[in-house]
C-alpha cells in the first residue's frame, strides 16, 4: 500500500478479471507511487483498462510535479548551507529540521494539484533573497 519505491509492476498472464482490476484501482488509489502497469493477456474489461491507465496517468503526472518540488527543496536546502540564509547554526539547524517537515508533509499529498500549490509557494519563498527562519515555519504549516 505504502510503497513509494515501486514504480513498474508486470501482472500479465495472470488471469486477472474485472474483479481483480477492481482491487488493483484501489491499490492504486493508495499507493501513488506507481506509474506502469503491464496487464497484457489478461480477462480485464475495457472500461477497468481505461480506468486503471487513468490512475497511472495520474500517478505521473503527481510524480513529475513531485520531482519539480524535490529540485526546490534540494535548492533551498542549498541556500541554507550556503549561507545565503543566515550564518547562525542554530538556525540553520531549525531550518533543515524545517525542511525535513516539510518533505514529510509532502508525502501524504496524493494529487498533483496540492503539490503544483506547495511548489508554488516554495518558488515564492526562494525568491526572496534573504529566507529566514520565520519565513519557512510559516510555510511549514
Amino acid at each position: 500500500q505504502n510503497n513509494n519505491t515501486l514504480k513498474r509492476l508486470d501482472i500479465s498472464l495472470n488471469k486477472i478479471d474485472d474483479d481483480g482490476a477492481k482491487a488493483i484501482i484501489e491499490g492504486l488509489q493508495e499507493n501513488n507511487s506507481i506509474t506502469q502497469i503491464d496487464i497484457e493477456e489478461n480477462s480485464i474489461g475495457e472500461q477497468y483498462q481505461v480506468m486503471i491507465e487513468k490512475h497511472l496517468q495520474q500517478n505521473k503526472s503527481r510524480a513529475e510535479a513531485y520531482s519539480k518540488f524535490e529540485k526546490l527543496i534540494e535548492e533551498l536546502n542549498n541556500k541554507i548551507l550556503n549561507k545565503t540564509c543566515t550564518n547562525n547554526s542554530k538556525d540553520k539547524i531549525i531550518m533543515k529540521e524545517g525542511l525535513k517537515k516539510i518533505i514529510e508533509k509532502s508525502k501524504a499529498l496524493k494529487n498533483k494539484t496540492s503539490i503544483e500549490q506547495i511548489t508554488n509557494i516554495l518558488e515564492e519563498l526562494l525568491k526572496k533573497n534573504k529566507i529566514t527562519r520565520g519565513l519557512l515555519m510559516v510555510f511549514e504549516e
